[in-house]
């Protein structure tokens, strides 16, 4: 796999385990979800400026986004037996909270 397509599975990962969708993200980025959706499936080489606001907008760092991983930093090991005792109506009110809460951050910077 190349690395624009790489950047693009991850950063479509690390969406749809926030649980956000594609018109959600592309709003946090301030994208068109069709510009987001190109560059999920690697078809377009994004700019350094929009790696930058996606990264900010789904809390991944750049190095995460090309790398792809999690599973070395710290307390993800703590928060994941976490969410999995959640049942589904508590996974969709934290699911909503992340949302509200990422939409929040990005009006108040």
């Amino acid at each position: 796999m190349n690395l624009v397509a790489e950047i693009g599975k991850n950063i479509r990962k690390q969406r749809e385990m926030l649980g956000l969708n594609i018109e959600e993200t592309a709003h946090l980025c301030d994208l068109s979800a069709n510009h987001l959706g190109t560059i999920e499936r690697g078809t377009t080489t994004p700019k350094i400026d929009t790696l930058y606001r996606i990264s900010k907008a789904l809390n991944l760092g750049l190095i995460e986004m090309i790398e792809g991983t999690k599973k070395d930093i710290p307390n993800s090991k703590k928060l994941s037996p976490l969410l999995d005792s959640l049942d589904s109506e508590d996974c969709k009110l934290f699911n909503k909270f992340i949302k509200d809460y990422l939409l929040w951050k990005k009006t108040n910077r």
